[in-house]
């Protein structure tokens, strides 16, 4: 399998990063910096300040890619940006912001929302996150969060995965292992896609409201998500088994080694996977078939933005809906499409 850490080091020191901006318009003689800065861009801003509803003509839409993580997350929102910016020909600009407590959030995003599109979220805790929610109602650009965006295209993967087994999803076992954002916001499609048959377990079998000696993690999971007592072990469980689905740092032939010889295998997180060789395996590492990620949502839903529709409460199930079924008869190493397949944001777009 391809070290992707080793390879990045020797081609982003090459090229200084991922992420550059340059000028739009040629630089070539003086007179070119009257058409791209002054006193060319005197007519531009006269034009705007007459008509504030033509300024989108003169400039390509503008993404906020944002982390209130520490400056080390420069480098990642930035190659977000870079990726972002050349799949879907808009401007993307990596925001590193900074604050002493979360409620300073609520002032902290009309701020950064002036002359942008969109806003994108990339790490935001689960209580960030709701205030950000909550400021985002007054704003009139929308607001996506990395961890929904991942949890959506997973669900492409699962819905795609059931697809292949020949089963429904009233019908398809589901088993979730792990905790974290994304595994919550995976459980709140979960009633929208009519997934009747979900099993949340860990290594003591089958997690369940007031089950003993559970993390304060596992209760809080199951407040959104109550389960009812289940008495069987974890082997029976995952014997059963359509489809897993693991936010744990590795999937390992003890838990693959039971679940059913062709079940389908969805991982969050791992870098370390074990499989049997007839089982469909999705994940969000980029080395592999059915690789992936937040941006394959966020692409579809910013090209409808830039072709003029409206997003709403509806949009992400919608991109959900479409991504999955750009692949009609999913195949076990073709779930949902590569980030880099041709017209996939607008494909995507389409079906909103």
């Amino acid at each position: 399998m391809k070290d992707f850490r080793k390879t990045a080091l020797k081609a982003q020191k090459k090229s200084q990063g991922c992420l550059s901006i340059s000028c739009s318009l040629p630089l070539k003689k003086e007179a070119d910096l009257g058409n791209c800065y002054y006193p060319g861009i005197l007519g531009v801003l006269g034009k705007v300040q007459e008509s504030p509803a033509l300024a989108s003509k003169f400039r390509k839409p503008m993404i906020g890619i944002i982390s209130t993580a520490s400056k080390e997350q420069l480098a990642l929102i930035s190659a977000k940006a870079a990726i972002v910016s050349q799949l879907l020909h808009c401007t993307a600009i990596p925001l590193l912001i900074g604050y002493q407590h979360p409620q300073e959030l609520t002032s902290l995003i009309p701020s950064l929302s002036k002359g942008l599109d969109a806003l994108f979220f990339t790490d935001s805790s689960k209580l960030e996150a709701e205030i950000v929610q909550q400021s985002a109602q007054l704003l009139a650009i929308p607001v996506f969060f990395q961890k929904e965006l991942e949890a959506g295209a997973a669900m492409a993967a699962l819905l795609n995965g059931i697809k292949l087994l020949g089963t429904s999803v009233k019908k398809a076992q589901i088993i979730v292992e792990g905790t974290g954002q994304t595994v919550e916001s995976l459980l709140k499609l979960v009633a929208h896609f009519e997934l009747e048959n979900v099993t949340l377990i860990d290594e003591r079998g089958p997690l369940y409201t007031r089950r003993p000696n559970m993390s304060r993690e596992k209760n809080e999971l199951l407040e959104s998500f109550p389960r009812k007592k289940d008495a069987r072990t974890r082997d029976e469980v995952l014997n059963s088994c359509d489809v897993y689905l693991s936010s744990l740092p590795a999937v390992r032939t003890a838990t693959t080694g039971k679940l059913p010889e062709k079940a389908v295998i969805i991982s969050l997180s791992a870098e370390h996977i074990e499989v049997r060789p007839k089982q469909c395996l999705a994940s969000t590492l980029p080395q592999l078939a059915n690789h992936f990620t937040d941006l394959h949502l966020l692409l579809g839903l910013l090209d409808a933005l830039q072709s003029g529709k409206k997003l709403n409460d509806q949009s992400v199930s919608k991109a959900i809906v479409a991504l999955a079924n750009m692949y009609k008869t999913p195949k076990r190493d073709h779930l949902i499409p590569g980030l880099l397949e041709k017209n996939l944001a607008q494909k995507i777009a389409k079906g909103l």
